[in-house]
């Protein structure tokens, strides 16, 4: 604006604002094993932008795609771009990048995985080897492979690229292709990979091979039809040597050979004659193999150009691949070689062709020769062809193991020694053995060694060492197919024993250790040193280590079997520890062995005895202190004491040297040092006496002293017992002893009161009490009481007081026979016992007479009386007067005239007088089986229970007239599986005990007949049954 003008001027201008272009990366598209196609799309922002993929393996890609226009919109643009020769099964990374002419915008990363391919296998070296080989199999799309095979079996491998991994042979693995399996699918080589064995050599061609084989023509040998048109065949199967070997079909080295000049069959042949195999010519894989040469065509000379083809196809004319031979190591000039595999059926068709052009055309060499003008002089063609089968041929092998070393004395010889042996390829009628070889021809002469064949794979040898020669020999034993050899050899020693040279007694004081060395013990060997002479204590059992002490070698005790050896003598390293007793004499047996295990001998026997003589020591007794508490105004008496270590032991004499002086001190035999003391009225505290022992030579080193302490002594109160009756009280005196004289006053004192009844002190000066029951208390009760002097308490002293039931109604008695007891259990439940052990061993059954007199029958001393009051045991009748089966006597009772019944088992129910033990059969047989339980009823009827079922009857329960021994059935059968115990009330119902299939029942019977369950007792099992 002008003001000056006073007008008003103006402009418009556009700025256009260049930005970056945006980008996004998009997933691939059309993605395979080589190639995809990237997309993405790029915004231009409104400028010219171009735009391109980066791509690669890594983020760091490395390779782009040519540049787009993708304009300058402002719209998003698709941009693709098609990428190929990409590695199979590969992550590739990539991402699009627009510029403008000022900024440059990249995408995001964006990965693609390949999709795998099969693996191809064009080829792999080498061609064959043994277990172990590396083959590097070269190839495409060899990324991923997970698996390698050699005909089937798996091998280890390292994959080192897309077209290159490398394989580890595999043991077992057998002629055929290489597999690569990998994740697109599995490869497999155009031919086979030769596995070899290992150390083997392949043979000469030869014909037929070992083993035979089928073998037909196509025409006369002598027609020359491997000149003509067709060519000649040869058919080949049932190769039987392919079945144990790796067997080749190949041509002879050198033996291809084709003349038109006139010479005498078969040659010599000029050089250019025999034809040479033309690998350029040759299609190996597909079963062609073509070799080249030149002969000269008479009259004038001509060159001619010859060639020989070999045609291998199975039988169904299908091309079998060959193998180089170079690959085999053998000579190039063979060309090629058929793998034969077991059953494989093969054809060989063979031609030769003459041309006067090296490029062709060629036909049949014969026709070829035919259609040439006769030369003026005439001529012959000549042709030759040679093949046959060769074999991996490995060595023949000892199938028997390996030659154990072997060790013999002198002037013995070994064997026999028996070896196996096979070979793989032909078997073991075709090894030979060789003879032996001795490396010691002094020790052992070849001549020496016998060789013997038991069979077609086994054989023997017996060697023979020169007499009264010692040493080791290496013998060799060698086996050969006719090709190869092979050897095994084992060690023989012969070996001088060991000779002991010296075994004398070692003399050693007693209780003391003393060094066995090479001045009393030695042994030497004239092929070991001193290391190698092993000495064994107890060698297998046979005597023993030193009894009265011990043998140590370094500070360690030696036990039966341990060992020692000379070197350990030579240098003092054995120890001999007697243990201090008086035994004038040991010994340890041993032997000595070299270190080939020969054993010194001893004529009969191979141990010996070293003998050890104890010297006795003298040594001085020994005198002990003693302290002798003394009461006041009291007396002692006792021994000095000492002791004698001598062996024998010898008499000690006692002397005093500083007598007592608070009492009177009296040795009374000084041989045995046997002392009264009496300590001085009024005296208190301490009395020395110092005294001496000798043994007849030597004081005790250090005297002996007995101190008496003259002290007020605690009085000492006795236990004791007393026997009562239930509800009946017992008087007694407690009783205890002052030791100090003057005796002084005593004073009891009751400090722990009984539980079943209570004491009381009459006289607590004199010890008198009252012992008063509780009303009804049965059983073991204790007291506890002390005594005092005035000022010393005694030690607590225990009073036990037995209080013996009385027999009351209501009461029952009991026969325990692990106790060993008979137990009386009251109407409350209290239990006392009324005699134990003695004759009670294993109490069963038991009864109570009307006379009150118990009676148990015991298992192992028969019918035991017990007198209820005092428990006192009598034998009534003894166990010989019963039945001894596995169901004795158990169960008894007594009747009104108080004899004694007795269920005895299969020996029926038997009748006791009391009076003298004698014993009668009551009733026996019939329907008493094997009566157990046994029961009187009111009227004095016998009722048993009678387990009929061990005998494969029905249980029963039988009455008994008790005059006549007549019997009755009362029950049997139904719920009477196993009565053991039985029962009758004042009613005369029968209760039973039914053990039944050890659960236990009870049963209620009328004693006419019949029977209910009236209990089961869950309670009752096979450790309880109820009896």
């Amino acid at each position: 604006m002008s003001a000056e003008h006073a007008s008003t001027t103006s402009s418009v201008a556009t700025l256009t604002l260049l930005l970056p272009p945006s980008v996004t990366t998009l997933a691939a598209t059309n993605v395979g094993a080589h190639k995809a196609t990237l997309t993405g799309t790029v915004n231009p922002k409104g400028t010219n932008a171009a735009a391109y993929f980066e791509w690669g393996t890594t983020t760091g890609y490395g390779y782009c795609t040519p540049p787009q226009d993708v304009g300058s919109g402002t719209n998003p643009v698709m941009v693709t771009a098609q990428i190929s020769n990409l590695t199979h099964y590969t992550t590739y990374h990539y991402r699009l990048v627009a510029t403008n002419v000022v900024f440059r915008s990249n995408g995001n990363n964006v990965v693609f995985t390949t999709l795998p391919a099969p693996p191809v296998v064009s080829s792999f070296s080498p061609m064959a080897g043994p277990t172990g080989t590396v083959v590097t199999v070269t190839g495409s799309n060899l990324t991923g492979a997970s698996h390698v095979w050699f005909n089937g079996m798996a091998a280890q491998f390292t994959s080192l690229s897309d077209t290159q991994l490398q394989a580890v042979v595999p043991a077992g693995a057998t002629y055929g292709r290489i597999i690569v399996a990998g994740p697109g699918g599995v490869g497999a080589s155009p031919s086979g990979f030769v596995a070899r064995p290992a150390g083997a050599t392949i043979t000469r061609p030869s014909f037929p091979p070992p083993l035979g084989c089928k073998f037909i023509e196509s025409s006369s040998p002598d027609e020359g039809a491997i000149g003509r048109a067709g060519g000649k065949t040869w058919y080949f199967y049932d190769v039987a040597l392919a079945n144990s070997a790796v067997v080749y079909w190949a041509p002879t080295n050198l033996g291809v050979r084709l003349s038109f000049v006139q010479s005498p069959f078969p040659g010599p042949y000029h050089p250019a004659e025999v034809l040479t195999f033309s690998p350029g010519l040759s299609d190996l894989l597909g079963g062609v193999a073509v070799w080249s040469g030149q002969t000269r065509l008479p009259p004038s000379y001509s060159t001619v150009y010859t060639r020989f083809t070999l045609r291998v196809k199975d039988i169904y004319n299908n091309p079998l691949s060959l193998v180089g031979a170079g690959a085999l190591g053998l000579s190039t000039n063979i060309g090629a070689v058929l793998v034969v595999t077991p059953g494989l059926m093969f054809q060989a068709n063979m031609i030769f062709e003459a041309s006067f052009s090296a490029s062709g055309p060629f036909q049949p060499a014969i026709e070829f020769y035919d259609a040439q003008q006769s030369p003026a002089v005439g001529g012959t063609a000549y042709t030759s062809f040679g093949a046959g089968f060769c074999y991996e041929n490995t060595p023949p092998v000892f199938t028997s193991g390996p030659f154990p070393d072997f060790t013999v004395p002198r002037n013995t010889p070994i064997g026999p020694v028996n070896f196996m042996f096979n070979d793989a390829e032909t078997g073991p009628s075709s090894v030979n053995i060789l003879s032996c070889v001795s490396s010691n021809q002094a020790l052992l002469p070849i001549n020496n060694i016998q060789l013997s064949r038991t069979a077609a794979d086994a054989a023997f040898l017996r060697a023979y060492p020169v007499g009264n020669q010692s040493g080791k020999t290496l013998v060799t034993v060698l086996i050969t197919d006719g090709s190869i050899t092979n050897n095994q050899s084992f060690l023989l020693t012969v070996n001088n024993p060991p000779r002991l040279d010296r075994n004398d007694p070692l003399f050693i004081e007693q209780g003391t250790s003393q060094v066995i060395n090479n001045s009393v013990l030695a042994a030497s060997d004239t092929e070991n040193g001193p290391a190698q002479l092993v000495y064994t204590v107890a060698p297998g059992g046979a005597g023993a280590p030193p009894h009265n002490g011990w043998l140590q070698l370094n500070g360690t005790n030696l036990v039966g079997g341990d060992t020692f050896t000379q070197e350990d003598l030579n240098l003092g390293r054995l120890t001999y520890v007697h243990d201090g007793s008086c035994a004038t004499n040991d010994d340890f047996t041993f032997n000595v062995t070299d270190a080939n295990g020969a054993v010194a001998p001893t004529g009969q026997y191979t141990t010996y005895t070293f003998r050890l003589n104890i010297v006795p020591a003298n040594h001085p007794p020994v005198a002990h202190d003693d302290i002798v508490n003394i009461p006041l105004g009291g007396s002692v008496t006792s021994s000095l004491r000492a002791t004698e270590t001598d062996c024998p032991p010898v008499m000690l004499t006692f002397r005093v040297i500083s007598n007592a002086t608070k009492g009177v001190f009296n040795l009374i035999d000084p041989s045995t040092g046997a002392f009264t003391y009496t300590a001085g009225q009024g005296q208190t505290g301490r009395d020395t006496v110092v005294f001496q022992v000798n043994d007849g030579v030597f004081d005790a080193e250090t005297s002996g002293a007995v101190t008496f302490i003259i002290s007020n002594q605690a009085p000492i109160a006795h236990n004791a017992s007393v026997v009562t009756k239930e509800n009946m009280p017992v008087q007694a005196v407690l009783s205890a002893i002052d030791a100090d004289m003057p005796a002084q006053p005593l004073v009891y004192h009751v400090v722990s009161n009984s539980a079943k009844g209570t004491v009381s002190l009459i006289n607590p000066a004199t010890g008198e009490y009252v012992y008063q029951p509780n009303p009804n208390a049965i059983g073991v009760d204790t007291f506890c009481y002390v005594v005092t002097d005035g000022e010393l308490e005694s030690a607590p002293a225990l009073v036990t007081v037995q209080i013996r039931p009385n027999l009351d109604p209501g009461d029952i008695i009991v026969s325990d026979s692990v106790t060993r007891r008979v137990v009386l259990i009251d109407t409350s439940g209290l239990q006392g016992v009324l005699a134990e052990s003695n004759l009670l061993t294993s109490p069963k059954g038991i009864a109570l007479s009307p006379k009150d007199v118990i009676y148990v029958m015991d298992d192992k001393n028969g019918l035991v009386g017990v007198d209820p009051a005092t428990g006192e045991q009598t034998m009534i009748s003894a166990r010989t007067n019963f039945s001894t089966g596995g169901l004795g006597p158990v169960h008894i009772a007594v009747e009104r005239t108080g004899t004694i019944l007795v269920a005895d088992g299969v020996e029926g129910i038997k009748r006791v007088d009391p009076s003298c033990g004698s014993v009668s059969v009551l009733s026996a047989g019939g329907n008493l089986v094997l009566p157990i339980g046994l029961t009187l009823s009111p009227s004095g009827q016998i009722y048993v229970a009678d387990l009929s079922t061990f005998a494969g009857q029905q249980s029963r329960i039988v009455r008994v007239d008790p005059v006549t021994g007549v019997q009755s059935v009362v029950s049997i059968g139904d719920k009477l599986l196993g009565p053991v115990g039985i029962a009758i009330d004042n009613n005369g119902r029968i209760a039973v005990s039914d053990a039944a299939t050890f659960v236990g029942c009870v049963f209620r019977a009328n004693s006419d007949s019949d029977s209910d369950l009236i209990r089961t007792a869950s309670r009752f099992n096979s450790d309880t049954v109820p009896i």
